[in-house]
């Protein structure tokens, strides 16, 4: 009788693997061994639980993944969770792609002033090492620092606001020193 061709790997069977192996790491109650409940889950965290099982329940009707992805992630973050990179396809905890802003970049930008203040002054100020070897290439490098501060995405304020969304729509309360001017 001919051999059956025998599937390798599926993705069930990959899962049942990972979760078995789990489960052979468990305390015998599903807990990781080493984990100790300190207190139950204090009323803010089981509130904005609830908050977000809704949201994901209505979010699961209407099929839309990046939303329930974005929601969980604001969720965990909130919460003071953390994840491993590569869990969630549009990471809002990765910094993004590109060149990234430079504080020196933004200095520059800050410094330069047309006609008053040009690329040579703020290079000599800010980079002299530089500037005292070849001034002009110390002039390019930090017109072109100021260029990429000046087309940045400034992903912090953007993290902040989606945050202060999701305090809003998950029934989490900022944090006191947010609150205060």
């Amino acid at each position: 009788m001919p051999r059956r061709y025998k599937r390798k790997d599926t993705a069930a069977r990959k899962i049942e693997d990972s979760l078995a192996d789990l489960l052979n790491r468990s305390d015998g109650q599903g807990r990781p061994k080493r984990f100790q409940f300190a207190q139950p889950a204090p009323p803010h965290l089981q509130r904005s639980f609830t908050h977000l099982a809704m949201w994901l329940d209505e979010l699961a009707k209407t099929a839309d993944s990046s939303r329930y992805s974005m929601l969980l992630q604001v969720w965990l973050h909130l919460n003071g969770f953390v994840w491993p990179k590569s869990v969630f396809k549009m990471d809002l905890t990765s910094p993004g792609r590109g060149r990234r802003r430079s504080d020196l970049g933004a200095q520059a930008l800050l410094m330069h002033k047309p006609r008053v203040v040009g690329w040579m002054k703020v290079a000599k100020a800010l980079v002299p090492e530089k500037y005292g070897v070849n001034p002009d290439q110390a002039a390019d490098y930090i017109r072109d620092l100021a260029n990429t501060a000046a087309k940045a995405v400034d992903r912090a304020s953007q993290l902040e606001s989606a945050l202060r969304s999701g305090r809003a729509l998950l029934g989490i309360e900022a944090p006191k020193e947010d609150l205060e001017p």
